[in-house]
Formats: structure tokens, sequence, C-alpha cells
């Protein structure tokens, strides 16, 4: 992941306990939300290298890749298409099936509009922007994504008439939104990119092309299209290969499969595409919670506690993890479960690096419970925590984060 320098700052969520209680801060070091240019580490959902055989419905399916999920849903069937699941005219599965049309297993997205029929009016068209013909699903992550890319076959157009099979022109198109419900930025230079053919290396096709930013359904998408026919009847290819990466942060993508053909003679409407994967960047992800263990208001002289937690809840493994508490100065009988060790000088809980590195790994967790000696009444005694590490966490998705930046080191508080 490429950034630029980190500045000292943390993240903040308080509670304030009245009396001899405590005022719990909680605070994770964390990067802006920003693009990513480049990934250390990817996740994918690879359909293409499936070993199954059998046939997965998918219009409402969840796909999990470590700490990240996300959920296929609001699938809108294609006009005039049996509603059924897995029916031969509306078809959103994983699947062998179609190996005439798409090489490989892929999650197959296909759709039968010959029987729809076309408005008054309707332009006699081969490439109608205004086309009738189209089905949509939406996908929505569990987190904010970056570099979302997702891998198409078989994008192209075709006649029945010159051996295409049918009349179709696909065309595919995207709409982002971010974890704000904003609208991703498409139209900047670099936020969008695609790529064609089996390797997703060339610049250009023979099959099809990239539509820049457009308005469509009342929004701002972008799209690729069928500009000539990919492989033959019976024999598919890959050479119709889109990759189709975003580089801004993707919170939902709405897909729309659609036909732009619209010849009125046409006799049959049949399309067939495959999605062969999806990726994004993996994304490194601590956190802190602390909490009152005892009594809000503990009397003068007893045992106070409090329960901290750190963890990973992100993709990566994190280097250099640094835990603390922050404590009031010269407390008396502090100790800290798990490799605390508490300073009265700076009223600082250090946890010893052999204790952080079990927070280093995915879903890693570090708990201790603290014990200190309530002093005198009027006193307030403020706990507050704070996790680290030199790994880019990158949009630092955790929703109790907020908005973080990116300190090399933990910063600690100055004042309480």
């Amino acid at each position: 992941m490429s950034h630029s320098s980190p500045s000292a700052a943390l993240i903040m969520n308080a509670i304030a306990i009245p009396f001899i209680g405590a005022l719990l801060l909680s605070f994770v070091a964390g990067t802006a939300a920003q693009a990513q240019t480049a990934c250390a580490q990817t996740s994918a959902v690879g359909y293409r290298p499936d070993t199954g055989t059998g046939t997965v419905e998918k219009r409402a399916a969840t796909e999990t890749q470590l700490a990240t999920s996300f959920t296929y849903g609001a699938y809108a069937s294609a006009a005039n298409a049996t509603p059924a699941t897995g029916t031969a005219n509306d078809v959103f599965q994983l699947t062998n099936t179609y190996s005439a049309q798409v090489d490989g297993r892929a999650l197959i997205w296909r759709q039968n509009n010959t029987a729809t029929s076309l408005a008054s009016g309707t332009a006699n068209s081969a490439v109608n922007p205004a086309t009738p013909y189209k089905s949509k699903v939406t996908l929505t992550f569990t987190r904010e994504v970056s570099n979302l890319t997702l891998v198409l076959q078989d994008i192209d157009r075709g006649t029945l008439a010159g051996n295409g099979g049918s009349d179709y022109t696909d065309e595919v198109d995207f709409y982002p939104v971010n974890g704000k419900g904003v609208a991703t930025d498409i139209a900047s230079a670099g936020a969008v990119t695609a790529t064609f053919g089996a390797a997703g290396t060339s610049a250009s096709s023979s099959t099809c092309a990239y539509q820049a930013p457009f308005s469509l359904d009342g929004v701002t998408q972008v799209g690729v299209r069928g500009t000539g026919l990919n492989g033959t009847t019976s024999a598919p290819s890959r050479d119709g290969n889109v990759t189709i990466t975003f580089a801004n942060p993707v919170k939902t993508i709405q897909l729309t499969f659609r036909n732009l053909n619209t010849v009125t003679s046409s006799q049959l409407r049949l399309q067939t595409i495959g999605i062969e994967q999806l990726s994004w960047c993996a994304q490194a992800d601590l956190t802190t919670t602390i909490a009152n263990a005892g009594s809000s208001s503990p009397a003068a002289g007893s045992t106070g506690k409090f329960n901290v937690s750190f963890s990973n809840v992100g993709d990566l493994i994190t280097q250099n993890v640094t835990a603390q508490v922050q404590l009031n100065k010269n407390l008396n009988n502090v100790t800290a479960t798990n490799g605390g060790t508490y300073t009265a000088s700076t009223g600082i809980v250090n946890y010893a690096s052999a204790n952080t590195a079990v927070i280093a790994p995915y879903q890693g967790v570090l708990n201790s419970v603290i014990s200190y000696t309530v002093p005198a009444a009027g006193t307030t005694v403020t706990a507050t925590s704070l996790v680290a590490t030199e790994t880019n966490q990158g949009l630092n998705p955790n929703a109790d984060n907020g908005p973080g930046r990116r300190p090399q080191k933990p910063a600690t508080p100055t004042s309480l």
C-alpha cells in the first residue's frame, strides 16, 4: 500500500463515568480514508478456479474472505424473464453448465428477452442506450474496500444472422458508492481502469470497450460494452474478458447487465456473460475497547478495575503492535494481567511485545484486567486505551474507529 508520510494523531470514543468512577477513552491509530494505489495483499473470491462441479445460486449469497464479506442482493430480473431461480432465461449462478458460451467455471449471468415486446417508438438499433432489456444486482461489503476489481468474461456483440447465436450487444454498467452513502469518484484520472483479454493486460480489445461516465437510471455510471463477436456459438473465448478496477473506496456497487440491441426484427435476444473473479485490497485494522469492570463509583481504598481489549479485526498480519493504557499518574497498587506494566511517573501501562504479539494475526486478541487502589473521594480516574501498528491500516474501516490518521507510534495524551 502506498501512502504519504504519516502524521501523529488519534481517534477517540469517550464515556464519562461520574464521581470516583473512570473516564474511559479508546484510541486506535489508523490512516486517512483514501484510495490505495497498490495492495500490500489482495483478497479474492475466484469463481474460475473453484473446484466444484455443481450449480450454486448466488443472487442472495454472501462471500467471505478473512475479515471481509460481501452479499449479493436486490437482484432485479431481466424484463419478462421467468422469476423462478435457475430457469434458462434468468440465471445468476456459479456453474459449469454454459460451456458453449463461457470458458470454465464462472458466476453465470444470463438473460433472455426474446419474448419481451418493445414499446412503440423504441429505436430500431443494435446499440440503443435507452434499451429496456436489463437486470441488476447490488454487492454490499461489510467495510469499504479499495481497488475493487472485477474480471468479466464474454463481453461482446453478435447477431443471429451473423453467427453470433443471438441478437445482442452486451453492456455491464457499474455504480459504486462509498461508506458514507456518496457515489464513489469514477471521473477523476486513475479512478477507474479497464484492461482486456485473458491476462488482463491489453489496453484495448476487438470485442469490447470501456464506457466513460454517463447517466443511467438517474445516476452517473461507467460501463463496458460489446463491440464485436467473441468466440463462436460452440467455442468460447477469454479474448472478450474485461478487468475493471475502482481505485477509490467502495462499500456497495450496483451492476446492471443490459442488451442494447433493440432491432425490431430480432428473433432471439439471449445473452450470457461470466464473472470470473472479484478482488480488493486486504485491510489491516486494529481496535481497542475499555470498560469499567466494577462499580462506577467505588469507595476510596477499595479496588477499582478496568477490562481492556486490543484486537485485530482486519485481514492482515500487523507488524510491531504497541498497546497501552493511560491512567492517572501515581496510582497505588496498579496491576495489569497479560504483560502490562504500570509506570507511576507517566501513568502509562505498557504491554510487553511478547504479549502484544497475539494481536498481530487475523482475529488476534489481547485481553487484560487492570486493577488499582481507588484514590480519595473527589478524584476521577481516567483510563485511555491505545493500540497502534507500523503496518499501514489503509481505510481503517472498523466503524468504532472514526476517520483516523496514521501515526508511526501511538501518541500519548498530555492532558487527562
